[in-house]
Order: C-alpha cells, then structure tokens, then sequence
C-alpha cells in the first residue's frame, strides 16, 4: 500500500479522516462572556472562556476507505458518528507536521447521497465539530 506523503489534517481519537474531497476546515470562535453597563454607561466585560467550533464538508466521499490517502471513507465516518456519543480528542496536523489537540464533541452531522455506481457510493458528508 502506499504512504501518503503528509499526514492527514484531522485525526479523531487517533483515528486518520481523509484528505479525499476536503473542504477547508474552518474554525469560528465563540466567547463566553458576562457583560453589563455600570451607573455612568461604560461598559464591563468578564470573558469566561473561548471556544472553538471546527466544520467541515466533503463531496462525493467514496463510501470505503478506499480513498487518495486510505483514511478514513464514508462508512467509517459515520460509524465512528454512532458510536461517539459523547467528547473525544479532535487533533490537526498542518503541512509541517505541527500538532494541535482539542477535546472536542460532534455538533452537527449530515451525509447524502450524492452518486451510485456499480463499484462504490458517494456520499457529501457534513460535520461540525465543538470544543468541550
């Protein structure tokens, strides 16, 4: 088999997700915050904390993990979706191999259909991942 020269960009508890038809992974921040206006109008702001939600799609993802890179394919996408009820370990790999982990819990996930052939399905799968 061959070794796909970069690591993949996420991996789930360990677990490589395909390159394969990526969108970018776009994350968003959210803060956590207690504001009010004092007697005299300015304003105070207690910043709790700032979380994190990471999302990203793909499109026409085989439904085997028969893809460019031989993660992570549609099917074990979604069973790795059924049996993670709760919070895991999201961890990003850029391009020089830098590491970055966040505990992290599925928020949103859809995946359809979008093509059929003799060999494989293809499916647009949709996730949202957000921070514990």
């Amino acid at each position: 088999m061959y070794t796909y020269a970069i690591d993949a960009l996420m991996q789930w508890d360990g677990k490589r997700v395909t390159d394969h038809n990526r969108s970018a992974l776009s994350v968003s921040y959210e803060s956590i915050e207690s504001s009010e206006r004092t007697v005299n109008g300015t304003l105070r702001k207690f910043v709790v904390a700032r979380k994190r939600t990471f999302k990203v799609e793909w499109v026409d993802l085989f439904n085997t993990d028969n893809t460019v890179d031989g993660f992570m394919g549609a099917d074990a996408i979604d069973a790795f979706y059924d049996a993670t009820p709760g919070d895991f370990i999201l961890t990003i790999t850029d391009g020089s191999g830098k590491r970055e982990s966040a505990r992290v819990m599925i928020r949103d996930y859809s995946k359809s259909l979008s093509k059929r052939s003799k060999r494989t399905d293809f499916y647009d799968i949709s996730i949202s991942l957000e921070e514990v």
